[in-house]
C-alpha cells in the first residue's frame, strides 16, 4: 500500500499580514518555534514517505522548494494557475500521477494552512480509512462535524488517483477537461542542485477557464461513496491572527506572546514580535503583530476588517502587501534591514553553489560586504574572490553577478545608493541559479 501525501498550498493572501503578504501567504511564514505550517504539515505526514506531491503557484515554487530540503523530502512541485481552487489542484495533482507517473496509489489531500498537533493521532485516524479508500471511496478525514465550507476545505481527503478523477468526471467535467488539456503540454525543469525535485509547469492557458467554474469546486461532496470521519483530537484551520492564537499557549493572564514581549497589567492579548521588543502595558484584547517593516495594532475582535485595510494600504504602499522583508530565491534568502529615499541596505544569505544572476542597474551604485564564506563577484573585466570583513564597489551602470563557490553559506551586506534604488532598476541579463 502506497499513500502519497498532496499538499494544498497554491493561492495567494495576506491573512496574517504583516507577517504574510501576496507573495508568502501564511502556510510559507514562521508561526511555532520557528517552524511554517507547511513545514510542520510536511513533518506530519513525512511517515508516508520521502516522495511528495505539492501544488504551489509559480510565485512561491522556491518556498516550498526549501520547506522540502528542510524537511529531506523530495517530489514534483506542480505550478498552478495564480489562486487555483482546490478543485483544480487536486485534479492537477491526480492527473501527474495517473498521467505522467502511471501508478494509482492512495492520495491524502491536505492543505497546508491546518495543524494537527497529535502526529500519531493523525496517523491512526488515516490508516483507518485506508480500506475504504482501497475500495473506491473518498474518505474525509475532519476536525469536527458542522464546519461550513466544501469537503476541502474543512479537512484531509484520502482517496485513489482514479476516484478523484472519477468524481471530477462526474460531477466538475469542466475543471478535469481543461486539467487534462493544460497536462498534455506539462514542461518539466529540475532546480540545479536539487536532482530529485521537479518544477512542473501545466499549460497556463488551458487552465484560465477553470476559474469560473466555482460551481464544481464541491464536487466530492456529490460523489456518490464519501465516507465521513471525524478527528477527535485538536485541529486548527490557519485563516487569521485569532486562530494564530489557538496555537501559542496562553499566559496566566490569557496572553498569546511569540518573540521578544512583555505585558503588564495587560491580558488577553495576542503579541507576535519579529526583532524588536514588545511591551503592552495595561492592554485587553488586543493584537499587536511588529515586523521589520510594519506594525499591525487591532482589536482582536476587528480583524473581520484586515481587508478592507488592506485594500487602503494596497492602493497607498503596494510593496507592503506584496513583498515581506524578507524574500527566499532559489540561490538563498534576502532580508531588508532598512530603506529609505536615496538608500536601501540589505542582508544576503546566498547557498553553496548559489549564484544571483548577471545584473546591472541604471540609478544607483553598490557596496557589498562579506560578512561570513567567500564571495566570487564578477563586474565589468575583474573576478574577484572575496573573504569575511572583505568588500567591493559596484559603479552605476556595471554589470556584475555575485556566486558563493564554497561549502558554507554566504553571508553579504549589499548598501545601495542612488536617485532611484526601486527594483525597476534591477536589469536581469542572466537567470541566477542555485
Amino acid at each position: 500500500m502506497t499513500i502519497i501525501p498532496v499538499i494544498l498550498c497554491a493561492g495567494a493572501g495576506a491573512q496574517l499580514w504583516p507577517l504574510s503578504r501576496s507573495n508568502r501567504p501564511a502556510p510559507f511564514v514562521p508561526l511555532i518555534d520557528g517552524r511554517s505550517l507547511l513545514q510542520l504539515t510536511l513533518q506530519r505526514l513525512a511517515w508516508c514517505g520521502a516522495s511528495v506531491i505539492c501544488v504551489a503557484d509559480e510565485a512561491q515554487r522556491f518556498l516550498v522548494q526549501d520547506a522540502l530540503r528542510q524537511e529531506r523530502l523530495h517530489g514534483p512541485i506542480v505550478l498552478g494557475p495564480d489562486g487555483a481552487m482546490p478543485a483544480v489542484a487536486m485534479a492537477l495533482a491526480a492527473l501527474q500521477v495517473r498521467t505522467l507517473e502511471g501508478g494509482d496509489p492512495l492520495l491524502l489531500f491536505s492543505p497546508a494552512n491546518h495543524h494537527v498537533p497529535d502526529c500519531v493521532a493523525f496517523r491512526e485516524a488515516v490508516l483507518e480509512g485506508v480500506e475504504a479508500a482501497m475500495s473506491g471511496a473518498i474518505v474525509h478525514l475532519r476536525a469536527r462535524p458542522g464546519l461550513p465550507g466544501p469537503v476541502w476545505h474543512r479537512g484531509v481527503v484520502l482517496a485513489r488517483a482514479s476516484t478523484v478523477l472519477a468524481a471530477l468526471s462526474a460531477h466538475a467535467e469542466g475543471t478535469l477537461l481543461a486539467c487534462a488539456n493544460a497536462m498534455v503540454g506539462v514542461a518539466c525543469e529540475t532546480p540545479a542542485g536539487d536532482a530529485r525535485i521537479r518544477f512542473v509547469r501545466p499549460q497556463p492557458v488551458d487552465l484560465r477557464c477553470c476559474r469560473q467554474q466555482a460551481g464544481e469546486r464541491d464536487f466530492m461532496a456529490r460523489y456518490a461513496r464519501v465516507v465521513e470521519q471525524a478527528f477527535a483530537g485538536p485541529w486548527t484551520q490557519v485563516d487569521g491572527w485569532n486562530d494564530v492564537a489557538a496555537l501559542l499557549p496562553a499566559d496566566t493572564a490569557g496572553n498569546h506572546i511569540a518573540g521578544p514581549a512583555y505585558t503588564v497589567h495587560a491580558s488577553r492579548n495576542l503579541i507576535h514580535a519579529h526583532g524588536r521588543t514588545v511591551v503592552a502595558l495595561g492592554t485587553q484584547e488586543l493584537l499587536i503583530v511588529d515586523t521589520r517593516d510594519a506594525l499591525l495594532v487591532a482589536r482582536r475582535d476587528q480583524v473581520h476588517a484586515m481587508d478592507e485595510a488592506l485594500a487602503q494600504l494596497r492602493h497607498q504602499q503596494a510593496s507592503l502587501t506584496a513583498r515581506p522583508s524578507q524574500v527566499v530565491e532559489q540561490w538563498g534568502q534576502l532580508s531588508s534591514v532598512d530603506q529609505g529615499e536615496r538608500f536601501g541596505i540589505h542582508h544576503h544569505r546566498v547557498k553553496p553553489g548559489g549564484c544571483l544572476g548577471l545584473r546591472l542597474h541604471h540609478h544607483r551604485s553598490e557596496h557589498w560586504i562579506v560578512l561570513r564564506g567567500t564571495a566570487e563577484i564578477t563586474h565589468g573585466e575583474q573576478c574577484q574572490l572575496l573573504h569575511e570583513n572583505q568588500s567591493t564597489q559596484i559603479a552605476v551602470g556595471q554589470a556584475y553577478q555575485v556566486c558563493n563557490p564554497g561549502s558554507i553559506e554566504l553571508e553579504m551586506i549589499e548598501v545601495q545608493t542612488g536617485s532611484f534604488i526601486g527594483d525597476q532598476d534591477v536589469i536581469h541579463l542572466e537567470s541566477a541559479t542555485g
